[in-house]
């Protein structure tokens, strides 16, 4: 059940996301001090906005995300929704980006990785 009105459609989604990926830096700071709060504050999933969290927390019956869903309402009819578009785009765009890398050939196994951030670990000669 989505609370705060209709679920998105497929398009809104699209529509949304595609906004997402234009937002400019001093908008992108502000999603990433907001979702710093969300963790910090709210224990909250890292790369998920405050209104994200409430949004789903409101979904599963929660009194406090639905209080809060209620009020950002207010502000933004559907906002949680919108946030939760948002939080999706944003992830998508990292993880292409992460796909891209670790496809590149630059990294040779998950292992490499791991030798090259533990301290004291050596990679072993070839």
């Amino acid at each position: 059940m989505t609370y705060g009105g209709a679920p998105l459609t497929p398009e809104e989604v699209k529509v949304l996301e595609a906004r997402a990926e234009k937002e400019g830096w001093v908008h992108r700071d502000l999603v990433a001090l907001d979702q710093a709060m969300n963790v910090v504050f709210l224990k909250g999933l890292p790369d998920e906005t405050m209104s994200s969290h409430f949004q789903r927390l409101a979904d599963s019956g929660n009194w406090f995300g639905k209080a809060m869903s209620a009020w950002l309402d207010v502000i933004q009819a559907r906002h949680g929704q919108k946030a939760q578009a948002g939080d999706l785009a944003r992830v998508e765009k990292v993880e292409d980006t992460e796909m891209q890398y670790l496809n590149s050939g630059t990294v040779e196994s998950s292992t490499d990785v791991l030798n090259e951030v533990q301290p004291g670990t050596q990679k072993s000669a070839e």
